[in-house]
């Protein structure tokens, strides 16, 4: 009968470590997968040979009174020579009380780069039905400002290097330097869970800028030049998508992507992504936060004019806007939404300029005129869906 333990050369590994074969099985009657052949010189020296043929050297040890085994290489790359020799030297740290794996581990979490990190993030920042915009923005936002990071493993970026980094990205603004450090940590710390053996944060090192929410909102007294300043604009979609955002406090991507499945411009009560939405109203199923802060809202009259005109007009300027309330094409020339909703045009110079507000500047117009109107507080969060008071979410109200 053969045996399974002899010299481990080439010649004798060639000729007697052959791999499972449709007659082998186990005691249950269970397939084997893999057989095992040890080193009759070195002990715990072996090599697995697996139902495919694969060839595994390793090294079988106890270790701190457990059995342990630690990977060497595989075949042809590893000669059986090689492979002994290497196994002789982790006998020697085994002895001394180290553990191979353990050491290998560390090496593995301690090489895991910024862009492996941020793919964990984003499968993270999905698994909570977060935005998809906000996903991309993670990536967007580290090759804006964090490019030359993308590569490095992350316990090798410093906290002098991020102190560096977000005094570099000053020049872009007070809010671009926080939210470059940001975006770091949340990846960081999300590997961070995964990864025990990384250093704490390195964002530490460097001291955030005192902000403060902007809140500008277009004073009555500009109001009309804002509305001649909107008519000039040539493209009538744009043009309605300046007025869309005023009149319904939306955030940008909230009214850039409004599709007509969204809206219910009937007289009742229509089922949109699973809920009833009554008439006159507009649902978002995925707005900041993501599907959890779905919320319906009803729209003003000047509102669903603007909606009628759009459904009207949209096919003199696209036969098939494909759905989208503000279609336009994309750098692919493909038909989707309106991709910026900020208008910028360029002066003799070649500079851009902006002749209107950013939609962030409507939002908080339409709030101050709400508030003026006295709208309550509660009514007024649910429309700009904003977070209550406590940290509980807006999310399936509407007002009547």
């Amino acid at each position: 009968m053969p045996t399974n333990k002899f010299k481990l050369t080439t010649a004798s590994v060639k000729k007697r470590c052959a791999p499972p074969g449709p007659d082998d099985v186990t005691a249950s009657g269970a397939p084997v997968r893999r057989k095992f052949y040890w080193d009759t010189e070195l002990k715990g020296f072996g090599l697995i040979v697996q139902r495919t043929g694969t060839c595994t050297w390793v090294l079988q040890k106890d270790l701190n009174g457990k059995s342990k085994r630690v990977k060497i290489g595989r075949m042809p790359a590893w000669t059986p020579d090689a492979a002994r020799k290497r196994a002789m030297e982790l006998t020697v740290e085994m002895d001394k009380g180290g553990d191979p794996n353990e050491r290998a581990r560390q090496e593995k979490a301690r090489g895991t780069t910024l862009n492996e990190a941020i793919e964990w993030h984003q499968t993270a920042m999905g698994a909570k039905r977060c935005a998809e915009r906000s996903i991309e923005n993670i990536c967007l936002e580290c090759e804006r400002h964090l490019s030359d990071w993308l590569n490095r493993p992350l316990a090798s970026i410093t906290r002098n290097e991020c102190a560096r980094r977000h005094e570099k990205v000053m020049g872009n603004g007070r809010y671009a330097a926080n939210r470059a450090l940001q975006v770091f940590r949340a990846v960081y710390n999300t590997a961070l869970r995964r990864l025990e053996e990384l250093p704490p944060c390195p964002t530490v090192g460097g001291t955030f800028n005192k902000t403060s929410r902007r809140r500008e909102p277009i004073t009555w007294t500009a109001l009309p030049e804002w509305a001649n300043a909107v008519q000039a604009v040539p493209n009538p979609i744009r043009r309605d998508l300046q007025l869309f955002l005023l009149f319904t406090g939306l955030r940008s991507t909230d009214a850039r992507t409004t599709r007509w499945e969204d809206v219910n411009l009937g007289d009742e009560p229509k089922v949109i992504h699973g809920v009833e939405v009554p008439p006159g109203c507009i649902r978002r199923p995925r707005p900041k936060g993501g599907e959890d802060r779905a919320f319906t809202a009803p729209v003003a009259a000047v509102v669903l004019d603007i909606l009628r005109r759009r459904g009207d007009e949209n096919g003199l300027i696209y036969p098939d806007d494909k759905g989208w309330v503000f279609p336009s094409k994309n750098i692919k020339g493909q038909v989707s939404y309106v991709a910026q909703a900020r208008e910028q045009r360029y002066d003799g110079m070649g500079k851009k300029v902006a002749p209107l507000p950013t939609p962030h500047r409507l939002r908080d117009t339409f709030a101050s005129a709400a508030h003026e109107a006295r709208v309550h507080p509660m009514d007024l969060k649910i429309l700009m869906n904003h977070r209550l008071a406590g940290g509980d979410d807006v999310t399936e109200g509407y007002i009547r």
